[in-house]
């Protein structure tokens, strides 16, 4: 609890120590996304630490969640190489976004702000791209 300063740790059913966790708060603060090396998220809410739902990414290791502004999309990339999107209120996928030509590791990825566009940007050797989805 911050006022408190009370820790309060819970570890996930899902989640071990061995598997690397990346977590992120969605944009409102009311949940967390924890992903893990194994390629499973959980959806946490923050008042009673209880773990709404669970599902698997295709393939490939969690790097990193991103959230649109107006709460209803996230994004999860990961090691395979590709950034997903996915609706908040189910956890669907709804497009699977990669470089298919150099199949390069996506360092950051994130939404505009309007929500209409993703990004994602990489650095691979000596250069740096940056690439624009329309959603």
């Amino acid at each position: 609890d911050v006022e408190s300063g009370d820790y309060i740790s819970q570890r996930s059913p899902t989640q071990s120590v061995t598997t690397n966790p990346v977590a992120s708060f969605n944009s409102t603060g009311e949940r967390i996304l924890i992903g893990n090396s194994k390629g499973i998220v959980c959806v946490v809410d923050v008042k009673s630490l209880k773990v709404i739902s669970t599902f698997k990414i295709p393939s490939g290791a969690v790097k990193s969640f991103a959230f649109s502004n107006d709460r209803k999309h996230f994004l999860v990339n990961s090691t395979d190489k590709a950034v997903r999107l996915y609706q908040c209120s189910d956890n669907t996928m709804i497009h699977e976004l990669c470089d298919v030509v150099n199949k390069i590791p996506w360092k950051i990825c994130g939404f505009s702000g309007d929500g209409q566009h993703i990004f994602a940007g990489s650095s691979h050797k000596a250069e740096h791209k940056i690439f624009i989805w329309s959603k």
